[in-house]
């Protein structure tokens, strides 16, 4: 599979080169959408050859999936004839497409050939050999407690008019911003914990109740009051960071087989959902008879539902297009702030200007629109790192997202494992139309507190319910 795969990241960058700055190229475009295609379902055979064959729910799927949709389905709608879109914000420089494209394609075939390489390294890091069986626990409950002061902290530094309804016009900052942002990443270790705590050898059988029995009822009411506070201020990007661990967590607990189409399905209903919620709100979500208002752009698109997705691309091209035209890089700064996000509100107390570091800040000024345009995981990694830093950064991506995925899966494994796992998970939904950076930071900060915290609270051996 593998050489296959390697074969088509070599033609992808063949077009790449050899493809000229021009308006948009029906064949280059399709040619590049269909390679990428075949590498990623190549990528599910090689899968199935492997312990984790039908755990579907995955980040690679999702980040796939929704990475794809950004690259691809607005330059291929246009080269099919929808040159309406042309007329609207979503692509910033024409002549650059057939380019960036190519460019795309070849990121997302690095990707899953890193995916491919971490399956084919399987057979010596996915499982802890029975005779060093687990047998020490985490004290949870000292944990469980910081996660009650974190969520009391937050909650009560809400601005009430930012829960009516205030996200986009009332800003989410200050001490209530800075302990959510903890009590999410806390959130994502006590989950770790919970599942280290609960692995064993036979997991037929596990189902829903076992799986809520594992927490603490005080910890699912949070989870449930944080949801209903950012449905009701309408923002939908708190709801999915707070929700998506505990949701893969049940996956990866009960083993729930599911098919690839299946998520896909459940994928394409939630952006229906999303869509609409961004849209019109979680309160007249159903007014609108599931349909998408003539006056949005994004009607213009033979896919609306997904378009809202897709157009993240029109960031992509501003910032491929700045590093095509002008060699322009800004040489790793984003990630150097990512380190500083390790600990929450360093970066913003250091003060530095988000036009040197944050591409989402950088595409939006060179556009000139008097609203957020954001990036994406693709264009980020390119003007930090250059052609070749990207290529080496994705695959690495690829690589750690197949590896951890199947160690979760996994009878026994290391605590790190889950950490990172879980903080993918939290990410997941976003890491396609933004920077890596925060994912790094939530990573860094986790796995440094889950180092300290045995040190802090002795291990246990024996079962632990909060």
């Amino acid at each position: 599979m593998i050489i296959i795969q390697l074969l088509i990241f070599l033609v992808q960058f063949f077009l790449f080169i050899s493809n000229p700055v021009q308006n948009f190229d029906r064949f280059t475009i399709l040619i590049s959408a269909l390679m990428t295609l075949v590498c990623f379902i190549l990528s599910i055979f090689q899968r199935n050859k492997t312990e984790i064959k039908n755990n579907n729910f995955s980040v690679i799927l999702f980040f796939f999936v929704m990475s794809y949709i950004i690259s691809f389905q607005i330059p291929l709608e246009i080269a099919f004839g929808n040159t309406a879109l042309l007329q609207y914000r979503f692509i910033f420089d024409v002549t650059i497409v057939n380019k960036m494209v190519c460019f795309s394609g070849l990121i997302l075939d690095v990707f899953i050939i890193g995916v491919t390489f971490g399956y084919l390294k399987r057979s010596n890091s996915t499982q802890i050999r029975p005779d060093n069986k687990i047998i020490k626990k985490f004290n949870i409950k000292p944990l469980f407690y910081i996660i009650v002061l974190c969520f009391l902290i937050f909650a009560l530094n809400l601005d009430s008019s930012y829960v009516s309804g205030g996200h986009g016009s009332v800003k989410f900052e200050g001490i209530g911003f800075s302990f959510y942002t903890i009590f999410s990443r806390l959130s994502i270790i006590y989950i770790a914990m919970v599942l280290f705590n609960n692995q064993i050898n036979n997991s037929n059988g596990r189902g829903i109740k076992d799986f809520f029995k594992l927490f603490n009822k005080s910890y699912l009411a949070f989870l449930a009051v944080t949801v209903v506070i950012f449905f009701l201020a309408h923002n939908r990007v708190f709801v999915i960071l707070t929700l998506t661990p505990f949701l893969f967590a049940f996956f990866v607990f009960t083993r729930k087989k599911v098919r690839s189409l299946l998520v896909i399905a459940i994928f394409l209903s939630l952006s229906i959902f999303a869509t609409l919620f961004k849209l019109y709100g979680i309160d007249n979500i159903l007014d609108n008879d599931l349909s998408i208002g003539s006056n949005y752009a994004i009607a213009k698109s033979y896919f609306p539902f997904t378009a809202e997705l897709a157009n993240s691309i029109y960031s992509q091209t501003i910032l491929f297009s700045k590093w095509y035209h002008e060699d322009f890089l800004i040489y790793g700064y984003s990630f150097f702030i990512g380190i500083l996000r390790i600990f929450p509100g360093l970066a913003g107390y250091l003060a530095v200007d988000p036009m040197q570091y944050d591409t989402a800040v950088i595409a939006t000024r060179l556009s000139s629109t008097t609203y957020g345009v954001g990036t994406t995981t693709i264009a980020d990694v390119l003007v930090n790192f250059d052609f070749l830093g990207s290529i080496l950064v994705i695959f690495y991506l690829g690589y750690i997202f197949s590896k951890k995925e199947m160690q979760v899966y996994a009878s026994h494994t290391k605590i790190t494992s889950y950490i990172i796992y879980f903080s993918i998970t939290s990410f997941v939904l976003f890491i396609p139309r933004a920077s890596l950076n925060d994912l790094f930071a939530t990573i860094f900060f986790n796995l440094l507190f889950v180092s300290i915290y045995p040190y802090l609270f002795r291990m246990k051996t024996m079962n632990n319910k909060i």
